[in-house]
C-alpha cells in the first residue's frame, strides 16, 4: 500500500508542478518561453510535446531516475525557484491550500478548457491540507485535483474512477496548451 500512495502522491506532485508554470500575464514578452518544472520525465516530455518551444521544463527525476524511489530533497525545492523565481517555505508536512485571485483565474480556465471538452469539473474549495499547499504557499497560482476521480484516500478501500482518467488528462492538457498560446 506504501508503494500505490507514493506513486499517487508523485502523480499528483507532478500535476501541481506543472501547474506551478508561471501564468502566461505575468510574463515580459510574449516570445518568454513559459517556465515548468514537471515531477519526472514523462511528465515533462508530456509537456515539451504540448507545448513545443513555448516552454522551458525542468524534470526533477530524469530518464534514468526512479519515482517510486525518489525522495524530494532540499535541492529540488532550490531548482525549483531558480526555474520558477517561487520561495518555498514549509512549517510542516502539509499546508492548506489557501485561495487566491490568481488560483481562481487559473481554476476558471481550467474549467473552461474542460468545459471546451464537455467536461464538467465543479469547484470544490475544502481548505483542506495537500501537497497543493507547498505550491500555493510558494506564491504560486495552484490547481488541486486535477487528476482522475476517487475516493477514501489513503485507505485500504482507496478507488479511482477509470474513466475519469481520459477526459482530465484531456482538460489539463487543453489548459496547458492555452496559457502557452496567451
Amino acid at each position: 500500500m506504501n508503494q500505490v500512495i507514493t506513486k499517487r502522491r508523485l502523480w499528483f506532485i507532478g500535476l501541481l508542478l506543472m501547474a506551478m508554470i508561471e501564468p502566461a500575464c505575468a510574463q515580459d514578452r510574449p516570445q518568454d518561453p513559459l517556465k515548468v518544472v514537471a515531477s519526472f520525465s514523462i511528465l515533462g516530455d508530456f509537456v515539451k510535446n504540448v507545448g513545443g518551444e513555448r516552454v522551458s521544463v525542468t524534470t526533477l527525476v530524469g530518464t534514468d531516475g526512479d519515482v517510486h524511489v525518489y525522495t524530494p530533497a532540499p535541492a529540488d525545492a532550490k531548482k525549483i525557484a531558480r526555474k520558477t523565481g517561487a520561495k518555498l517555505e514549509i512549517f510542516g508536512e502539509f499546508l492548506p491550500l489557501v485561495e487566491t485571485p490568481d488560483g481562481e483565474r487559473l481554476y476558471r480556465h481550467y474549467a473552461g478548457c474542460a468545459e471546451a471538452l464537455g467536461v464538467n469539473i465543479p469547484a470544490e474549495f475544502t481548505g483542506g491540507c495537500a501537497d497543493s499547499g507547498f505550491a500555493a504557499g510558494a506564491g504560486a497560482p495552484t490547481l488541486c485535483a486535477t487528476g482522475p476521480v476517487g475516493g477514501k484516500a489513503h485507505t485500504p478501500e482507496e478507488y479511482l474512477e477509470l474513466d475519469s482518467i481520459v477526459p482530465r488528462a484531456q482538460a489539463l492538457a487543453l489548459a496547458i496548451l492555452r496559457l502557452a498560446q496567451a
